[in-house]
């Protein structure tokens, strides 16, 4: 399984711990553990698309994250399955200034003066 695997992502060379590439198993365990330390004040499935290979859903979600950083932000997360039924790929479509500045320890939810 791949996970986060972009060939150029900005929050990947900015060193956001939740969206760095991983693979299989370990891979999918590191992430969990990664956003376990989150605080998550609300993730709400917004809608669900299908067919027969990937499953796409529109995520919003509000989390403070270690450092104390804190955003919100409405995501897409885009699974993509083998003929087996088995996941062979994970990746984020998110809102990337956001995260690269909670990971910085920014709270984006803030009002801008």
């Amino acid at each position: 399984m791949r996970w986060e695997h972009w060939a150029d992502a900005f929050a990947q060379r900015a060193g956001v711990p939740w969206l760095q590439q991983r693979t299989g198993r370990a891979g999918a365990a590191e992430f969990f553990r990664v956003v376990g330390a989150f605080e998550i004040a609300e993730f709400a499935v917004l809608s669900i698309m299908a067919d027969e290979s990937q499953v796409a859903a529109e995520i919003a979600i509000d989390a403070a994250v270690p450092g104390g950083g804190r955003y919100r932000d409405e995501e897409l997360h885009l699974w993509t399955f083998n003929g087996d039924g088995t996941i062979s790929r994970m990746r984020h479509y998110v809102d990337t200034a956001k995260h690269i500045a909670a990971a910085r320890g920014e709270d984006t939810t803030r009002p801008q003066p």
